[in-house]
């Protein structure tokens, strides 16, 4: 397994590898998979991945740098894969995004998402978020 992170000018030469993942998640109701494309092309977000033995991109980690009153922080926009590649690429890809959030100054990592992610990582849970559709 490799675990990788991609440069600005690497994302549309190297959409055909993980673009799918991202339009999948778009399919499953949250963002569209283009906008988090433009975010990439400007280094608005970071794309971090795992790549497999096989040369597939088995799971893909989408970060966002937001600043806070506390500091800078980095937080985990979008993670999607396949099932097996999304539970390696927390275990592997995660502490590689930690180590360079906090070599970036980044005072915390922040993670939303299904409670399924309590399940997976071992972080306090800070809060809730809630949402409703209207």
């Amino acid at each position: 397994m490799n675990v990788f992170c991609l440069g600005c000018e690497q994302i549309d030469s190297l959409w055909p590898a993980f673009g799918h993942h991202l339009e999948r998640y778009e399919l499953e109701g949250y963002d569209y998979a283009e906008a988090i494309r433009a975010d990439l092309r400007i280094a608005q977000k970071q794309l971090w991945g795992l790549q497999g033995d096989d040369g597939k991109i088995a799971g893909i980690v989408v970060t966002k740098i937001t600043d806070t009153p506390k500091g800078s922080r980095c937080d985990i926009h979008a993670a999607c894969g396949t099932s097996q590649g999304i539970k390696q690429a927390i275990e592997l890809v995660l502490p590689c995004i930690e180590e360079w959030a906090k070599a970036i100054g980044c005072t915390g990592v922040r993670v939303e998402g299904r409670m399924g992610w309590k399940r997976v990582l071992d972080y306090p849970q800070a809060g809730v978020i809630l949402e409703k559709e209207l």
